[in-house]
This record gives structure tokens, sequence and C-alpha cells, in this order.
């Protein structure tokens, strides 16, 4: 689990987070479902390697690799040999350990090449074995199936302000302490693109929203929920990155309008919410962003683009 900024953070701090107090106290949850909600939830992947960079022996067969059960199939290979390297592809059909050829694919010497399997390639399992030697040898599986979520959004979101909105209600939340078991809220109206003053709110377990006169809790929560500027930079291709390292990364623009600030102010970018995985808000798309120990910026991937002020 995860408590956003967390006390102890367990190596995933990043500029990008700025210093924005951990809550107040631990508020991680559980949540019950019914089981079929769960497939819903987007669609199974299978990815690994069963060789990453490794000295392979010919003829002597890698481990084992789930092979049914997906829509999509393909593996990436890859070697440094100075000569071409044949990839002999095994399957055990019923799950008996009694194995078959399947196909065999050349990749040229010091080579790459992508393959995908197709819907009559069956088997429980598959394997691979080379036809020689070779020093630095890459097998990565990637499969997947189908996603039928359509591409339209739920309807529950539909209160969230949009880029060009000018007459909208946001600010600054932050999880209290002492049992209070409330969120905290500095809330300010937008009218014509024109922000109001701050006033202060909090959110009970009961989703009951109040106003409160507490200076002193809205003075420490404005205090200490600041969210960092300048994290991004926005050209005429593409959104910039520049991480801790010094490392320049780039992705893609969504709508025009998130090349400008809104009208409360920056949006938060990124926020750790499992352990050592972040939500990285960036122009109108969240992404998973593992934590710098667990691959950092370099294994970033989508997740929804949903192009509202967040």
């Amino acid at each position: 689990g995860c408590d956003d900024t967390a006390k102890s953070e367990f190596l995933n701090k990043r500029n990008a987070k700025g210093d924005i107090a951990a809550p107040g106290q631990s508020h991680s949850n559980l949540w019950f479902t019914e089981p079929g909600r769960v497939d819903e939830l987007g669609p199974p992947l299978g990815r690994g390697a069963v060789w990453l960079d490794e000295a392979v022996r010919a003829n002597t067969p890698s481990d084992a690799f789930l092979f049914a059960g997906f829509d999509h199939r393909g593996v990436h290979l890859t070697h440094d040999a100075g000569v071409p390297v044949r990839f002999n592809f095994e399957v055990d059909r019923e799950g008996n350990d009694l194995w078959t050829s399947l196909r065999e694919v050349t990749v040229p010497a010091r080579g790459y090449q992508w393959v995908g399997f197709a819907d009559g390639d069956k088997g429980a399992w598959v394997r691979v074995r080379l036809d020689r030697d070779c020093d630095h040898v890459t097998a990565f599986f990637a499969f997947a199936n189908r996603d039928p979520r359509p591409d339209r959004g739920d309807d529950r979101f539909a209160g969230l302000a949009q880029p060009e909105d000018r007459d909208l209600c946001g600010g600054l939340i932050r999880a209290r302490g002492a049992n209070l078991r409330t969120l905290g809220f500095s809330a300010r109206q937008v009218g014509d693109g024109r922000p109001g003053a701050a006033a202060y709110y909090e959110l009970d377990g009961d989703c009951r929203l109040r106003p409160v006169d507490d200076p002193q809790a809205q003075a420490f929560l404005e205090a200490n929920t600041q969210v960092p500027d300048d994290v991004l930079e926005v050209d005429a291709a593409s959104v910039l990155y520049v991480d801790d390292d010094g490392n320049r990364w780039r992705l893609p623009k969504g709508d025009p309008a998130f090349d400008a600030p809104g009208w409360l102010g920056p949006e938060r970018i990124d926020r750790e919410v499992v352990t050592e995985r972040d939500l990285f808000n960036c122009h109108g798309t969240f992404y998973e962003l593992p934590a710098r120990n667990a691959g950092g910026f370099a294994l970033i991937r989508p997740i929804a683009t949903h192009n509202r002020r967040i």
C-alpha cells in the first residue's frame, strides 16, 4: 500500500513531487467488489524474459513460458553474435512435458527481430533454443488480451473541469490526522477566469462536505500542499521532462490548453499511489511511473487520457 507522500519514502523521491507533506495519518483501505468487476479493469498481460542479455549455450532449452490464454502474442529477440543465430521455438501442447517444434526464426548478425505468433500457434507452454553459443541473448515475450472497454469516459468524471473551462471550483486537499478522519479542502471558485478567495471545508467519511472555521488548519494545508512549478516544458514537438539525474524525456502533447497552467495555478504532476508506483499526470494523460529503483522513467507507460484539470 501507499500513503502518497509517506513518512518513509522507500527510495521513491522525485523533484516532480515537490515537498508536499505526508497525510496526517494513514488512510489506506480495502476495496471490496464483485469478482466480475476485476475483468473490467483492463486486459490481462503476460510479459517476461526467458533470457535477458545472457550467455546461452547451443541447444540448451530456456525455461518454459506460459503460452496459452492470450489473444495477442509475440517475442522480442536480440543477440550480439557476429553471425546469424537461429532461434528454435518449441511448445508443450498439452502441459504434459512433451515438446514439439513450433517454428524457427533466424536473427541477423548482431540483430533484433520482433516475432508475432499466429492464432493457430497452439500450446500450453513455449520455450526456445539456439543453434550456436552466444554471449548476449535476449528473448522477451509480450502477450496481451483484447481490450473491450469503450473509448468514452465514464459519466462519473463529467464534473471534472475541462482545460478550456473558465467557470469552475477547485483547490488543495490533504487527509487530516488525530483520528479526525476528514479531508481538508482549501477551495477557490473561478468565475470567468477570475479566481476568488480561498475558503476552507472538510469532507467526512460519509462524503459530507461542510465549511469549517479553522484558520490554522487552512494555513497549514495551504503551506504544505504547494504543487511544484516548472516541472514540465512544452515546445512545438512535445512535452519535455528532465529527471533528477538530468536525463531528458519526451511525452506527447494533448489539448493545447494544457500548455499553460490552469486558473488555479500549476496542477500536480506526480504522486505515489502504490508502493514504488506513481501516477504521472502530463498534458491530460495519466501514466504509470515506477520508482527510480524500479526502472524509473524508462519504464513509464500510459494509463488513460482524461483531458481534465486535475
